[in-house]
C-alpha cells in the first residue's frame, strides 16, 4: 500500500510466479482501512509521510493485540539523501525523538538500531530499524 502510483509500479514489476503483491493506492490516514493485520512492515516511507503523530495512531488501529511494526528508514541527516526533496517531509529521524512519538501512540517494547550504511559519493547515510508492538 502506497500513496506514490509510481512506487506501486515498481512493486508491480517485481511480481514473479511464486511470489505476487497486491499493490493498493491508497492514503490509510486520509481513508483508513477497516481490517487488522499481524504486522506493518515499511522501508524508506516514514521520511515521505509528513504526520507522523496520524500515521502512528492510523496504524494501531489496524494491527491486532500482540502484533508488531517493523520500520526501516533514515537516520537525521542534512537533506542531501534525495536529489530533490520534493514529497521529503524529514531529514532522517532521531531515535530518541522517533522512540518517545511511538511509544506516546501507544506502542510497547519499542526498540531502534542502526542496520545499514546507504554510501552515496558526498557522503554515508544511516539506515535504522524502528521494531514495536501493540
Amino acid at each position: 500500500m502506497d500513496t506514490s502510483a509510481s512506487m506501486l509500479e515498481k512493486l508491480q514489476e517485481k511480481n514473479t510466479d511464486a511470489l505476487s503483491i497486491e499493490a493498493i493506492h491508497q492514503d490509510i490516514i486520509q481513508t483508513p482501512l477497516t481490517q487488522c493485520f499481524d504486522g506493518l512492515i515499511s522501508s524508506m516511507t516514514l521520511h515521505h509521510i509528513e504526520d507522523l503523530h496520524a500515521f502512528f495512531t492510523t496504524i494501531k488501529k489496524n494491527i491486532k493485540k500482540n502484533g508488531f511494526i517493523a520500520i526501516a528508514d533514515l537516520e537525521s541527516e542534512d537533506g542531501t539523501f534525495h536529489s530533490d526533496n520534493e514529497g521529503v517531509f524529514h531529514f532522517g529521524f532521531d531515535k530518541e525523538r522517533l522512540c518517545a512519538l511511538t511509544t506516546e501512540c501507544g506502542f510497547q517494547d519499542v526498540a531502534f538500531k542502526q542496520i545499514h550504511t546507504i554510501q552515496k559519493p558526498h557522503r554515508d547515510f544511516g539506515i535504522f530499524l524502528l521494531t514495536a508492538r501493540v
